[in-house]
């Protein structure tokens, strides 16, 4: 398994979707409201793209070629470099 980054592998980035939008309805809420990854470009444009995204900070587990999971911080306060975890998630047959 290799551990990189959307900064170095932007080409993950669909891997990353796809593993999202398995993982998010299995997220826990207070409402009856499912969380959902939506479309590819509503994820990129909401997870990866504007003023909290770090790529460098975005990252992918990769196994023979397939993002099997991924882990995101988010920029809590770019000025003081302090940044916040915005999510964990792992492909489901992967899951144990």
């Amino acid at each position: 398994m290799e551990i990189t980054t959307l900064a170095k592998r932007p080409d993950l980035a669909h891997g990353v979707w796809e593993v999202a939008s398995e993982a998010m309805p299995d997220i826990p809420r207070t409402d009856d409201a499912r969380m959902e990854a939506g479309s590819y470009e509503q994820f990129a444009a909401r997870q990866l793209a504007g003023p909290l995204y770090i790529p460098e900070a975005t990252f992918a587990a990769v196994h023979n070629g397939e993002v099997i999971g991924y882990a995101q911080l988010t920029w809590m306060s770019r000025a003081a470099g302090i940044g916040e975890h915005a999510m964990l998630a792992i492909h489901g047959v992967r899951r144990r």
